[in-house]
């Protein structure tokens, strides 16, 4: 015979109903984010980026795509 299915989570599971964080970073402008920095200086930008937000930031990019820089 089949072992039973392990029953739902419960509501008050906070590991469960936690909702996924971003790590922070720049806000960027609407429709093209930070691209205009990254593609103007790019080493001034992911410097100015590291200082700022640390070890991982989202970086906002064109079409409201994001990414993530861990340096």
């Amino acid at each position: 015979m089949p072992e039973p299915l392990p029953s739902p989570p419960s509501p008050s599971d906070a590991s469960v109903l936690a909702a996924p964080r971003t790590p922070p970073g720049p806000r960027g402008l609407p429709w093209l984010g930070c691209t205009a920095g990254l593609l103007a200086d790019p080493m001034k930008f992911w410097t100015r980026i590291a200082r700022r937000f640390g070890g991982i930031a989202t970086i906002p990019l064109k079409g409201g795509k994001r990414m993530l820089f861990v340096s």
